[in-house]
C-alpha cells in the first residue's frame, strides 16, 4: 500500500461551526500531525464550489486519503465518497468528523472547549483513515422478479406497476379472492365514490373501478396469482431470493368457472355470511360480493360437508373437491409485504358481542353499501326498524394503554364520513360523536367535520363509562364523564369506531421473513424518515396498511414509491455490493452459531462444516456478530482490533 498522503477539508457551514470553533487554531493542531500534506477550510464544503474544490486539491496535492471536518456523515457522505470515486481515490479512504453537531451545537457559549475537542476528534479521524484498507466491490445477479405477498389496494397497485416495468410478478394472497378490506367499504373517502372504485397508478381522466382494476392483474402476462396461499419459507438474499409457497386447494377452478350459480343453489347447507358480518346468509358454496375477483364461487372448507352435489351440477367441471394443497417454488430478486390491516374486535366492550345493535365502523359500512345486505337501508340488526339514534364511540381499542396506545388515524375520517352520510340520507337521524379527541389526518378530511357540523351531527368530547340497555324505554342508555360531569346519552344504535391492528398473519410472516415487528406487531421499517419503505432485510419492502393504518391515498403513494425502489435496485439485472461486511477467521471459528442468532439481518451462517460465513449481500455492518463471537473469529473490515489500537494509542500518546 502507498504511503498516506492525507488531505483535511474543514468546513464552516456558513458559521454554524466556525463562529463556536476556532478554525485557524485548527488547522494550525492539524498541520502538525504525520501524514497530512494538505489542510484546507471551505465555507460550504457541500455546495458545487466545496465540491470542486475538493477535487482539485485531490488532484494536485495526490491525496489519497480524506478527512472531512463538517457536519454529520449521515447528510453528505454520499456525495463525499462519489467524489472520491470520481477521482480515482477508493471511496472507503474517507472519514467525516461532525464538528457541527458534536464541538459546536454542543458548545455555543464555550469556543475553548469547543476547540479542544474538534481537535481531538479530527486528529482521531486522522489516525484512523491511515489504517483504513482498500476495498473493493462485487457484483451479483438478480433476479428480474418480485413477489408481493398481499392482494388489497397496496398489492395489486404495486403488481401491475411492477408488470409495467417489465418484471416478472407473483402475488400471493391468503384469502381465495383479490381486493382486500376495499371490497367492504361501500364509499371511501375523500372522493365518496364506490369502494371498488379507485383512481389507478396511470394518470387517466377517469376512474377505474376496482373489480375492472384486479381484472388487469389476473390477465397480464407477467403476473402470476396465488389465491389461498402462504409464504412458507424464504431463504437468499436481496437479488436472488428462493420462496416456498404452499397453496391451498381451493377445490374451483376460476379460469374454469363462470360463476353461473347453480352450484350454490343445490348446496343443502347455510350459515352466516362473515363477509357481511353476519348480517346475511350463505351457502358452504358462495361468492361473497358480486365485485370479487377472481370471479369464482369459493367453498368454505370449515362449512362444507364434501356431498358433492355442487361437483355433480357443474356444467363445467370447475369443481374438484378432492384438489390437495402444492408447494411452489419460486425464485425472486425482491419480495414487498402488502398484508394490510384489520379492525381490532371489541368484544364485551360497550356491549359488542352482547347486544346485536353495538356495531363496527365496518359492519356500519356493509350497511350503507348499495350492494350490502340491506341493499343500503340503515336497520337495527335486532329486529330491522330504522334507528332514530345513533350514537358513535371514537377510539374503541385504540389510544389505550391496556389494549393498544397508539392512534389508529383514519378512525375519525372514517365515523365522520359515515355520519354525513347518514345525515345526508336521513336527516331526521340524531347522529352523536363521542370522542377523546378528533384527528384528522388527511389533507381533505376536515371538510367532513365542517359538513357533520353544518348538517347537525352532535359532538360530545368525553369518556364512555358505561352501556345498558333499557327495556322500558328500549334504547340503550350510555353514561359518560365530560369536563368531569356525568352525562347521558339514548340510542338506538351505538357503533363502536375501533382501532386498526396487524393482519392475522404478520407475526408467522415476521417469522419466515426474518423482519422485524415494532412492538404494535406491525411491520418495522429500517428508518421512519430516512427508509420508510424498507425493512431490515435488504431486498424486502413494505408498504401500506402493512405497517401501520393508512387509507387508500396513502396506500397508494407508498406503493407506487416502493415500485420505483424495486426498479431502482433490480433493474440492471445485477446487485452491486461494497466488501466493507463482517469477516471470519476460519482457524478461530468454533461453530457456535452466536453470530448467526444473534445477526439481526440473517447475513450469518454456519455450514454444515462448523464454519461461520458472511453473506456479503445481506450484511449491514452493524458489528452485533463481532461483540458477539466468543472466539474473537468475526471481525468488521476497517475496524479490526489491530486498527482501533493503533488509533488509541495515537490519542493517548498526545
Amino acid at each position: 500500500m502507498s504511503e498516506a498522503r492525507i488531505g483535511v477539508f474543514i468546513c464552516k457551514c456558513g458559521g454554524e461551526i466556525s463562529n463556536i470553533v476556532d478554525l485557524d487554531s485548527l488547522k494550525e493542531h492539524v498541520k502538525k500531525i504525520p501524514n497530512v500534506v494538505y489542510v484546507e477550510e471551505h465555507d460550504f464544503l457541500c455546495f458545487s464550489e466545496g465540491q470542486e474544490a475538493l477535487k482539485k486539491a485531490i488532484r494536485e496535492h495526490k491525496l489519497n486519503r480524506i478527512v472531512i471536518a463538517a457536519c454529520s456523515p449521515r447528510l453528505h457522505e454520499i456525495t463525499f465518497k462519489r467524489i472520491l470515486s470520481e477521482e480515482g481515490v477508493n471511496p472507503c479512504m474517507l472519514e467525516i468528523v461532525s464538528i457541527r453537531e458534536q464541538c459546536a451545537w454542543p458548545y455555543p457559549d464555550n469556543p475553548s472547549k469547543a476547540t479542544e475537542k474538534a481537535k481531538n476528534m479530527v486528529k482521531t479521524a486522522i489516525l484512523r483513515v491511515k489504517t483504513l484498507e482498500e476495498i473493493g466491490e462485487v457484483t451479483v445477479p438478480a433476479k428480474l422478479s418480485v413477489l408481493v405477498v398481499g392482494g388489497g389496494i397496496a398489492g395489486i397497485t404495486a403488481a401491475l406497476k411492477l408488470a409495467d416495468y417489465g418484471f416478472q410478478v407473483y402475488l400471493v394472497e391468503k384469502e381465495a379472492t383479490l381486493g382486500g378490506k376495499g371490497l367492504q367499504l361501500g364509499t371511501v373517502f375523500p372522493t365518496e365514490d364506490c369502494g371498488v372504485c379507485m383512481v389507478p397508478y396511470k394518470l387517466e381522466r377517469h376512474r377505474k373501478c376496482l373489480f375492472k382494476y384486479v381484472e388487469l392483474v389476473l390477465t397480464n402476462p407477467r403476473t402470476k396469482i396465488f389465491t389461498k396461499s402462504i409464504v412458507e419459507h424464504v431463504e437468499g438474499y436481496l437479488g436472488n431470493f428462493k420462496v416456498i409457497v404452499r397453496k391451498n386447494p381451493t377445490y374451483v377452478d376460476f379460469e374454469k368457472c363462470v360463476a353461473c350459480g347453480v352450484c350454490e343453489e343445490v348446496c343443502p347447507i347455510e350459515v352466516s355470511n362473515e363477509f357481511d358480518f353476519g348480517l346475511s346468509k350463505r351457502k358452504a358454496i358462495y361468492m361473497p360480493s358480486p365485485h370479487i375477483l377472481p370471479r369464482t364461487y369459493i367453498i368454505d372448507e370449515e362449512n362444507c360437508s364434501k356431498c358433492g352435489e355442487c361437483e355433480k351440477v357443474c356444467p363445467f367441471n370447475a369443481i374438484n373437491l378432492n384438489e390437495k394443497l402444492e408447494r411452489i417454488e419460486l425464485n425472486v430478486g425482491a419480495i414487498i409485504l402488502t398484508t394490510g390491516f384489520r379492525e381490532f374486535n371489541p368484544k364485551n366492550m360497550y356491549g359488542y358481542g352482547i347486544y346485536p345493535d353495538v356495531i363496527t365502523q365496518l359492519m356500519l359500512a356493509r350497511m350503507l353499501d348499495l350492494s350490502g345486505p340491506t341493499g343500503g337501508r340503515l336497520v337495527r340488526v335486532s329486529d330491522g326498524k330504522k334507528p332514530l339514534k345513533i350514537v358513535m364511540i371514537q377510539c374503541v381499542g385504540s389510544r389505550d394503554p391496556k389494549i393498544n396506545p397508539y392512534c389508529s388515524s383514519i378512525c375519525c375520517s372514517i365515523a365522520l364520513k359515515h355520519a354525513r352520510s347518514i345525515k345526508e340520507r336521513h336527516p331526521e337521524i340524531d347522529v352523536t360523536i363521542v370522542y377523546k379527541d378528533i384527528r384528522l389526518m388527511g389533507k381533505y378530511d376536515e371538510k367532513y367535520l365542517m359538513e357533520c357540523e353544518r348538517l347537525g351531527v352532535n359532538f360530545v368530547k368525553g369518556e364512555v363509562i358505561d352501556v345498558k340497555w333499557d327495556p322500558e324505554l328500549k334504547r340503550f342508555r350510555i353514561k359518560l364523564e365530560s369536563f368531569s360531569e356525568r352525562k347521558c346519552l339514548l340510542a338506538d344504535l351505538i357503533v363502536l369506531s375501533t382501532g386498526f391492528i396487524p393482519s392475522a398473519n404478520a407475526i408467522e410472516l415476521a417469522e419466515v421473513l426474518d423482519v422485524s415487528l415494532r412492538r404494535d406487531k406491525f411491520f418495522a421499517s429500517t428508518h421512519p424518515k430516512f427508509a420508510p419503505l424498507e425493512t431490515n432485510v435488504s431486498g424486502i419492502f413494505v408498504c401500506g396498511a402493512a405497517q401501520g393504518p393508512t387509507d387508500i391515498s396513502e396506500t397508494i403513494n407508498q406503493a407506487l414509491a416502493v415500485v420505483s425502489k424495486v426498479a431502482k435496485v433490480l433493474g440492471k439485472g445485477e446487485v452491486r455490493v461494497r466488501l466493507s461486511k463482517a469477516v471470519v477467521n476460519e482457524n478461530y471459528c468454533i461453530g457456535c452459531r452466536v453470530c448467526e442468532i444473534s445477526c439481526p439481518f440473517n447475513a450469518a451462517k454456519v455450514s454444515v462444516q462448523g464454519i461461520s460465513n458472511v453473506v456479503e449481500v445481506m450484511c449491514k455492518e452493524c458489528g452485533i456478530c463481532a461483540a458477539e463471537c466468543p472466539a474473537e473469529a468475526i471481525q468488521l473490515v476497517n475496524y479490526r482490533d489491530e486498527q482501533l489500537s493503533e488509533i488509541i494509542k495515537g490519542v493517548l500518546s498526545s
